[in-house]
């Protein structure tokens, strides 16, 4: 069985386009505002490029008993414009997209959208998983804008 969920989430980010598009291209972003992300690293391919490979361990829900591997892979690399990442684990797959659009007062309108589909016990689950994957979205889309505006960064 197969279901296929839609999450979106925006914010806007007073910061220079090219400042905020670097900080969404880096997944030690997610790791520091995240706390169900515990690491990302680069297997495959230059970092921050078409192409870029990570492996991203995220905190597994209790009833699962060990994290989650997650594979992410680099498809589109526009910057400062537009960024697609293929996400692909057990029992989920599909792009995020982030759209990066500038406004006439130089503020940064970040567009966040996850397409999965999901297989197994996931797909019997969809309707929860689409409404926690927007929850979650919106969340770590906020906590970018919050760590960007304040010049916090990860360490190297």
């Amino acid at each position: 069985m197969k279901k296929h969920i839609r999450a979106v989430a925006s914010t806007t980010i007073r910061k220079p386009v090219e400042e905020v598009f670097q900080a969404f291209a880096n997944p030690q972003y997610s790791v520091m505002v995240d706390p169900a992300t515990v690491s990302a690293v680069l297997i495959g391919g230059e970092p921050f490029s078409k192409g870029a490979e990570y492996e991203v361990t995220i905190k597994a829900p209790f009833f699962l008993m060990k994290n989650i591997k997650e594979k992410q892979v680099y498809t589109e690399y526009d910057p400062p414009h537009r960024l697609t990442i293929d996400v692909s684990q057990d029992s989920m797959s599909g792009p995020e997209n982030e759209i990066f659009d500038v406004a006439e007062d130089g503020a940064v309108t970040v567009k966040w959208i996850a397409n999965y589909e999901l297989r197994g016990m996931m797909a019997w689950l969809s309707k929860l998983i689409e409404r926690m994957a927007q929850s979650k979205g919106q969340i770590w889309i906020d906590n970018m804008k919050q760590t960007i505006e304040m010049g916090r960064k990860p360490p190297e």
